[in-house]
């Protein structure tokens, strides 16, 4: 299956952006930066919707959640599990979404 270039290139921007709001997340959240880890999970959230990583995008809206009412206790962990879909999701970016043919 191939895609255009204009797709092709929104998947290689989340490709470089995904990771690191992942990682803004967690960071965030060790600094106890709310502010910043709601605003990397919502990114994130919708970012991923954009593209059809459902299941991505709703672990980051429970993070959102959990950041917006507080509840902090197991956000390592589910930081984690978030950093580790967005690697599943970037692999199977790349196999379905190899670089475009160019003519």
């Amino acid at each position: 299956t191939h895609i255009d270039n204009e797709a092709y290139n929104l998947i290689v921007l989340y490709r470089k952006i995904a990771i690191s709001l992942a990682e803004q997340i967690s960071l965030s959240l060790g600094k106890m930066d709310l502010k910043q880890a709601l605003i990397a999970a919502h990114t994130l959230k919708s970012n991923s919707a954009q593209l059809g990583a459902m299941r991505l995008s709703e672990m980051c809206c429970q993070m959102e959640m959990l950041i917006q009412c507080g509840k902090l206790d197991s956000h390592e962990s589910r930081a984690e599990d978030i950093y580790d879909e967005v690697l599943n999701v970037i692999a199977a970016f790349k196999t379905v979404a190899p670089q475009p043919h160019t003519a």
